[in-house]
């Protein structure tokens, strides 16, 4: 939610390739601290390492980065179309790209691991009726996100990510619907 939100206050997750900022525009966006320090965003960006470079070079050195991505190709469908993805990743990849723009990488792990296996059967649900070829309409897959579950549903939900996140805490998962990253903004070698 927080990533949601200072992407939608501050033009960070739309910076891409299209403009940069100084840290005076930061100040005067009234965001200036926060994201020199730390910066929360979802890569929806058509070149992502050239985004994260520009990321990099706002954050003072020693500044955090936290994303989350989808991951998977293979599980592309209209939901990634609705939430304006243009990839979803590996975890090798996204390290990759993090270390390529000038990022250590502290922290990469899957999540929503125990939705993966549920997300898979309905992607590929999708792919035999031929859905992910555009025959949902992105104002139904827009929809589908606020679709409420039975009540149990829910809580079986909520208690196997709540599972999950008190998992990750110790220990990375080895694959999920979803790709978390804390990195931080190398510091220049002394010359």
């Amino acid at each position: 939610m927080l990533a949601a939100n200072l992407g939608a206050a501050f033009p960070v997750a739309d910076l891409g390739v299209r403009q940069t900022l100084d840290r005076s525009q930061m100040a005067v966006a009234g965001l200036g601290q926060i994201l020199q320090d730390f910066i929360i965003v979802p890569v929806n960006v058509d070149d992502d390492l050239l985004a994260l470079q520009e990321w990099r070079r706002i954050l003072v050195p020693g500044g955090w980065l936290i994303l989350s991505v989808p991951a998977y190709q293979a599980l592309w469908s209209q939901h990634d179309v609705a939430n304006a993805h243009r990839r979803r990743y590996r975890a090798e990849h996204l390290r990759s790209l993090l270390r390529r723009s000038g990022f250590t990488p502290v922290r990469i792990t899957y999540f929503n691991t125990l939705l993966l296996p549920g997300v898979a059967l309905v992607r590929w649900a999708e792919r035999v009726r031929g859905d992910v070829d555009g025959n949902i309409r992105i104002e139904q897959a827009e929809l589908d996100l606020q679709k409420r579950l039975p009540k149990w549903i829910e809580r079986c939900c909520e208690e196997m990510l709540s599972l999950e996140a008190r998992w990750i805490r110790r220990r990375a998962l080895p694959a999920g619907v979803s790709i978390g990253a804390i990195a931080r903004a190398v510091r220049p070698t002394a010359e």
